[in-house]
């Protein structure tokens, strides 16, 4: 079907109006999330240091050009209820510390940057990280009270959001597979390492092993330090179901033998006895020779 006149006038004026060039504003960024949609008729870096000034020394952003508001060399920027501050450049708020990197280095970084001093607001060059500072003595003292006499952590400070904790709280709970768990500034670990580093200014080389058993049982007098094997040596044992001792089994011909595990693939033949007890009493005598401390015989 053919058009009618006045479509086709439609189609022609429509040919003949100009190309318009559409773009997007650019989009916030909040808590150093992904990076906006920016324009692209000058690199970043040189927009941002035709408009500020940033000092390496000690991380603030000032104004290259006076405003109706604000003078010519006027730091800028605000601080979140966390202390981090932010910046409007180019129509956007971004965090200090990524314009500082975008500054530095001439691009944005795809993940917020930590601060090594743990001081949200001093964005100095050199206090810029993009890997987060490791849990220290000194930081877990500042957040954490531990009691050597029961085991358990407390805050010293209180913290806001879903589960937010006050000063006093006992801190974390007993996981699923019985251990005292507590997360610290993301940092989630269970209780008796903390408590390791805690009491010694050192994370554990290898395990924790707990005297008592008790898993949630954090005393400082019931930690020690164990490697993974010393570790499985002190836990119940397997109780043989014919005769109900640790270390024993009857053999086919009626009688019963003793045998150890020490590290080995198989387990060490300790002898051959009439009676259980004896098989047991030859067991229990290696454990203690072979395991020291770490003997479990029950």
């Amino acid at each position: 079907m053919a058009n009618a006149p006045g479509d086709q006038t439609k189609a022609r004026s429509k040919r003949n109006e100009p190309s318009v060039e559409i773009r997007m504003p650019p989009k916030k960024i909040y808590a150093g999330l992904a990076i906006a949609n920016e324009p692209q008729d000058l690199p970043m870096q040189e927009l941002l240091k035709s408009d500020l000034d940033y000092d390496p020394l000690t991380g603030e952003f000032k104004r290259k050009y006076a405003t109706s508001q604000f003078a010519a060399g006027s730091v800028i920027g605000w601080l979140d209820r966390y202390g981090h501050r932010y910046v409007t450049f180019n129509a956007t708020e971004y965090r200090a510390s990524r314009l500082a990197a975008l500054y530095m280095t001439g691009s944005l970084p795809k993940r917020a940057l930590y601060h090594k001093d743990r001081n949200n607001s001093n964005d100095a060059w050199e206090n810029l990280t993009a890997s987060r500072p490791p849990l220290d003595q000194k930081r877990l003292k500042e957040l954490l009270h531990y009691d050597p006499e029961t085991g358990v952590f407390r805050w010293l400070v209180s913290k806001r959001g879903n589960r937010g904790v006050i000063a006093g709280d006992i801190a974390g709970c007993v996981g699923g597979n019985g251990y005292w768990v507590i997360s610290v500034e993301r940092h989630r670990d269970t209780g008796h390492r903390f408590a390791w580093l805690y009491m010694t200014g050192e994370w554990p080389e290898n395990e924790v092993d707990h005297v008592d058993r008790d898993r949630a049982n954090n005393r400082w007098e019931n930690l020690r330090a164990a490697t993974r094997q010393q570790n499985t040596w002190n836990v119940p044992g397997k109780k043989n179901r014919t005769n109900g001792f640790r270390g024993v089994r009857k053999s086919r011909y009626g009688k019963y033998e003793a045998i150890i595990h020490v590290g080995e693939k198989w387990p060490k033949y300790l002898g051959t006895y009439e009676t259980p007890e004896e098989a047991h009493a030859a067991y229990c005598k290696a454990a203690n020779e072979l395991r020291g401390e770490f003997a479990s015989t029950d």
